[in-house]
């Protein structure tokens, strides 16, 4: 359904209003093309006086997306010290918003072939690769508690998905000699880049939270999108992570990476064995060459990625400081605390 071009998020036309203006396209039968012309034109004109009532009674003024949602969902707002205000008496008012979107600051060595339709460094994106029983759900939320920081959990290996559904495209000698051509079996207009494509499809896996109108509740382009995956080795041969990481590197070129692990992998192995979704039996040297091996991907991103270790940061919050930090976010969004999601006790 369509958009108002003034308000971008924001939907204002349904399929049924789009189907009604189509039937009223169809050419009237047994009609000469002068009069066809003129009912053409009527409708021409009818069509654009409704739309354009519509959308100015369906369109809201725009607003400060931030200070809204908060004030008009919790009634709080945030102080500049971290502090949340009920009634706003604080005479340093000033909601805390993502870090600041800029090449220089989140992405300094991203390269991007961008178009005035797709600029892939404009999105950011925080990805955390774990492995399993390491506190990676209660990293993941909390990370989520972060403002402007979208985060989701595990989703069956998406990134993998996308890849494996790209490359074949992208690498085929048949799609490359179509592209930019017309009048060709396989032609199209050209396509510079398919990472917006792809993260595209990551963050509609997570959209903004919509309000009970099923309007988007807010304007999120500085939103980071982020998720959390288990499974970024599935399927892959050692010698393929590279390959892998390249696919990052390529379509998600203003990422941030966190690799998490578990130096315990006694009792790592202890937790998968008792959890849904493991084997019974759990193999310790497996688990420390996948360490291993993450450690490696983390080394292949160099400056992109953050190493955390669970047995370290579930046991001082200066390790998570650390990374919200590096995020790029101020002190007063710093943790005094953590939360373990699966017992709802602090750690």
């Amino acid at each position: 359904c369509g958009r108002c071009p003034s308000f971008p998020g924001i939907h204002c036309s349904s399929p049924d209003t789009k189907m009604q203006i189509r039937k009223s396209n169809l050419r009237t039968p047994l009609m000469t093309d002068t009069k066809q012309q003129a009912v053409d034109t009527r409708r021409r004109w009818w069509m654009f006086a409704v739309v354009a009532f519509v959308l100015g009674w369906t369109c809201p003024p725009p607003f400060d997306a931030w200070e809204t949602t908060i004030e008009a969902s919790t009634g709080l707002r945030l102080a500049s010290s971290g502090e949340l205000s009920e009634d706003g008496s604080s005479e340093d008012l000033a909601v805390h918003k993502p870090p600041s979107n800029t090449y220089n600051a989140w992405c300094p060595k991203a390269e991007c072939e961008g178009t005035e339709i797709c600029e892939p460094c404009k999105r950011r994106f925080l990805i955390i690769i774990s492995t399993g029983r390491a506190a990676s759900t209660s990293l993941t939320w909390t990370m989520d508690a972060l403002p402007g920081l979208r985060m989701s959990g595990e989703n069956l290996n998406l990134l993998g998905r996308v890849r494996d559904m790209l490359k074949p495209i992208e690498m085929d000698k048949n799609y490359k000699r179509g592209d930019g051509k017309k009048n060709h079996a396989w032609g199209r207009n050209h396509v510079p880049t398919w990472a917006c494509a792809a993260q595209s499809i990551i963050e509609a896996s997570n959209p903004p939270m919509l309000d009970e109108d099923g309007y988007s509740a807010y304007d999120a382009p500085e939103d980071i999108i982020g998720f959390k995956t288990i499974r970024f080795l599935d399927g892959l041969e050692k010698f393929q992570d590279k390959y892998m990481v390249e696919f990052v590197k390529e379509k998600f070129p203003c990422s941030r990476i966190i690799v998490n692990y578990r130096s315990d992998v006694d009792k790592q192995a202890e937790s998968q064995s008792s959890a849904a979704g493991f084997d019974e039996e759990i193999d310790v040297a497996e688990l420390k060459k996948t360490n291993k091996r993450l450690l490696e991907v983390a080394e292949m991103f160099g400056e992109q990625a953050w190493v955390l270790d669970k047995d370290q940061w579930t046991t001082n919050v200066t390790k998570i400081n650390e990374v919200v930090g590096w995020l790029g976010f101020n002190k007063a969004c710093y943790f005094k605390e953590l939360l373990e999601l699966n017992t709802q006790e602090n750690y």
